[in-house]
């Protein structure tokens, strides 16, 4: 199985080197290209929007991908395998989940409590994103389908 390197405040992506003139990736991956969860295939958009459809998840930032609740999100769980354009497929599992209240539920730059404490977007970006690969969609509670977000942090699968 191939593996990753996740740091704290970023993903390694990739080291590039220059053989005759010509660049090559030696480590790392590039984009993915397919997420399987559960046996369920989804293809990935690289554009940092959120999908409009239920075949989709969006890639948000460097590792966080993103679905709405009612479509790809509802089947966030807790085994995925993240298939790579270089065709290296990477098992990741759940190590964590964060459900957090969302302030203003429909803006894209709300802020967050946990019921004690406010979280800024960039306490989000430090704290949760540096944590792993996240995958991360709306929260639905008392019949409000955006009332917080939900968090999913994963590693990779050990050998």
């Amino acid at each position: 199985m191939n593996s990753i390197i996740l740091g704290l405040a970023f993903t390694i992506i990739g080291i590039t080197t220059s053989i005759s003139g010509t660049s090559q990736v030696s480590l790392g991956n590039p984009d993915p290209i397919l997420i399987n969860i559960n046996g369920i295939d989804f293809q990935v958009d690289n554009t940092g929007q959120v999908p409009t459809d239920d075949k989709t998840i969006g890639k948000f930032i460097n590792n966080v991908y993103i679905a709405h609740n009612f479509l790809a999100g509802k089947y966030f769980d807790n085994n995925v395998e993240i298939t790579y354009a270089n065709g290296s497929i990477l098992e990741y599992e759940e190590v964590e989940t964060i459900i957090l209240q969302a302030i203003d539920p429909y803006s894209p730059s709300t802020n967050y409590t946990d019921g004690i404490h406010i979280y800024k977007p960039d306490d989000i970006h430090h704290y949760v994103f540096s944590k792993g690969i996240v995958f991360l969609t709306c929260y639905d509670k008392d019949g409000q389908p955006a009332w917080g977000r939900k968090f999913i942090i994963m590693k990779p699968v050990k050998d």
